[in-house]
């Protein structure tokens, strides 16, 4: 009896020490789960503290990038009207008025376009700027956008060749970003280029896909 009672309470503290063993195990393994589970809640935190400076830093880049661009953009249109009416004041004019008259009011336009867009600087930001399609003649609105360049051309003595087909194409296409696009890039061309340069301008229209190539023989564009 003696040994029967030693074997059952060798067997009891055996299975006692093995129940012991592993609920401390599970005990350390959800210690250890929730020490995981803080550290990366802690990660995260950082993460998230380190994402938000960096898209502070972001927001400050893109609107110091805006403001430059949109400064840019007041340049051409204000260069396009202060240059013939100095023309006119000093009588040096050579051009058709009415056609002048015209292209002044087109960058008129563009600069009241312009500070609406500053205006409504919280849509860029937001990131809600969307396309404004609207029904039109595209061949009509570049041969617009490119003929106000022709004072400039005038001035600087730059031969500009315009290449844009007579046949109207009637397709829904977005104005404004248009004529951003097109006056960025011939802005650009003219200013690089110097006095009795050559600037060409060509549009082309397939297959529902429009081309639009701008040269120079000004200083050039880096390849990257």
């Amino acid at each position: 009896l003696e040994l029967e009672k030693a074997a059952y309470f060798r067997r009891v503290m055996v299975i006692g020490g093995l129940a012991g063993f592993f609920l401390v195990a599970i005990l350390f393994l959800f210690w250890r789960q929730r020490q995981k589970i803080k550290e990366k809640e802690v990660e995260m935190a950082y993460q998230l503290e380190r994402t938000e400076k960096e898209s502070l830093k972001e927001l400050d880049r893109l609107k110091s990038n805006f403001f430059a661009n949109i400064s840019h953009e007041f340049r051409t249109p204000l260069t396009l009207l202060i240059s013939p009416l100095q023309e006119i004041r000093e009588g040096t004019f050579k051009g058709s008025l009415p056609k002048y008259a015209r292209i002044m009011e087109r960058n008129a336009r563009r600069l009241l376009q312009l500070v609406n867009q500053l205006l409504d600087l919280s849509r860029l930001e937001s990131g809600k700027m969307e396309l404004d399609l609207q029904p039109g003649d595209l061949m009509q609105a570049l041969r617009a956008i490119a003929g106000s360049f022709e004072s400039l051309a005038l001035i600087r003595q730059i031969s500009f060749l315009v290449e844009i087909p007579r046949q109207p194409v009637f397709v829904r296409f977005d104005r404004d970003k248009l004529e951003k696009i097109l006056a960025n890039l011939l802005s650009n061309a003219f200013k690089f280029t110097r006095e009795e340069g050559h600037v060409s301008f060509t549009a082309v229209y397939a297959e529902d896909r429009l081309e639009l190539e701008v040269r120079d023989d000004g200083i050039g564009i880096a390849e990257e």
